[in-house]
């Protein structure tokens, strides 16, 4: 049986409040507004192919259905000083935000038990304007990988 505590679509994101690259304090709920956010959990030292996932987001989404925006934020297990030279090295223009506990990546269930050391999975979690969780996507190493053109296709979908 699944995990019953695991958020799943349609679940509320449980709030936080994390520094940005730049040493201020980014808080989910006093940034929402009328669009959607697409969190993107990524590893530390993220590899080739999720620095190309990264890029991807910087390049901008599609609007939902109903014409709102996504925003990416980038959550990352570093320290601001790793998060900020990672954010300037692929010029990401969307707010990378340190989480070097894993308080937030441990609440969002994106934790990877299988990776040497403490890590998480690729994944993204795209919330709507209420903090409901409206998408939900991991990249699991030769189980489930992620695709950027598919996921654009669900996102643009949602209403």
């Amino acid at each position: 049986m699944d995990n019953v505590n695991v958020l799943r679509t349609g679940f509320y994101a449980p709030e936080f409040s994390l520094p940005d690259s730049e040493g201020r304090i980014f808080s989910l709920g006093n940034n929402m507004g009328d669009f959607f956010f697409a969190l993107c959990f990524f590893p530390s030292n993220p590899n080739e192919k999720i620095r190309k996932y990264l890029k991807d987001l910087n390049g901008g989404l599609p609007l939902t259905m109903s014409n709102l925006e996504v925003k990416p934020v980038g959550i990352c297990p570093e320290k601001i000083s790793v998060a900020a030279r990672l954010k300037g090295e692929l010029k990401l223009n969307f707010p990378v935000l340190s989480d070097p506990g894993f308080a937030v990546s441990g609440r969002y269930y994106v934790l990877d038990s299988e990776a040497p050391g403490r890590s998480v999975h690729f994944s993204i979690i795209v919330l709507d304007s209420d903090r409901i969780i409206r998408y939900r996507v991991s990249e699991h190493h030769g189980y489930q990988e992620f695709n950027f053109e598919r996921f654009k296709s669900e996102i643009s979908g949602l209403i």
